[in-house]
């Protein structure tokens, strides 16, 4: 239950310290492209119908996910760590929407 407080009422940090745990499906501190493709499956289908208009590729999670992966894995390693993942949504203006938006009803 404090996690979903946290996703309504959190800091965007604490936002981003959640969701980066909730989408390390394996616990390993690292998002692996499986991992973060399925999350992709998942918020697609959350928030699909805000992204109306939005350009194909934002609608495909696994062209989205590859995408992700070109921007925040700048090392190349095959896994986001914290600090990529947090620093990519920040400059990711469509997932930033989708997790940091008040807009969307994250805050109450």
């Amino acid at each position: 239950m404090l996690n979903v407080n946290i996703i309504h009422r959190g800091t965007p940090e604490e936002r981003l310290q959640m969701a980066f745990t909730l989408y390390d499906i394996d616990g390993d501190k690292k998002l692996a492209k499986q991992e973060l493709t399925e999350i992709n499956k998942a918020m697609l289908a959350l928030v699909g119908t805000i992204m109306i208009g939005a350009a194909e590729d934002e609608l495909n999670p696994s062209i989205r996910t590859k995408r992700i992966f070109r921007q925040m894995d700048k090392q190349r390693k095959g896994y986001l760590t914290y600090m990529e993942f947090a620093e990519g949504i920040k400059n990711d203006p469509v997932i930033a929407k989708m997790l940091l938006d008040d807009k969307l009803g994250f805050r109450r």
